[in-house]
């Protein structure tokens, strides 16, 4: 599993947020962590998500774009697939779930990523109502 959690649910995460006096806090008590600032001619803006290549105005407040960086030597005899996704694919499908999906797929990456498109959006919709 290469993923790496990049929420202010992670400790070092959350200090870097709030030593660039960002607050992290819930909108209510069942919602995610997140980043919240007031920013000048912006007003309060949250982000569920630590590291963000976009949400520019946050990143005083310590949502950086800097990845997080997993370095893994790849064989083509063992690692027949790489699946990369964003939080929308990562919060509503265990990678466990996405490495057998791809294998019932497999050769076929193009539906891999339908079935995990699928899947998480299923989910996503169930969750938020």
């Amino acid at each position: 599993d290469l993923s790496t959690v990049q929420t202010p649910n992670v400790a070092e995460e959350r200090a870097r947020i709030e030593a660039s006096n960002g607050k992290v806090a819930r909108e209510s008590h069942d919602a995610p962590l997140r980043v919240w600032a007031d920013v000048p001619g912006e007003g309060k803006l949250g982000v569920a998500v630590s590291r963000s290549i976009g949400d520019h105005p946050l990143k005083e407040f310590g949502v950086v774009a800097t990845p997080a960086i997993v370095s893994r030597h790849l064989s083509v005899e063992v690692d027949h697939c790489l699946i990369l996704g964003s939080d929308g694919l990562w919060d509503y499908v265990t990678s466990a779930k996405a490495v057998s999906i791809a294998q019932d797929a497999y050769p076929d990456a193009a539906a891999a990523a339908r079935r995990l498109i699928r899947l998480a959006s299923v989910r996503w919709k169930r969750a938020e109502g």
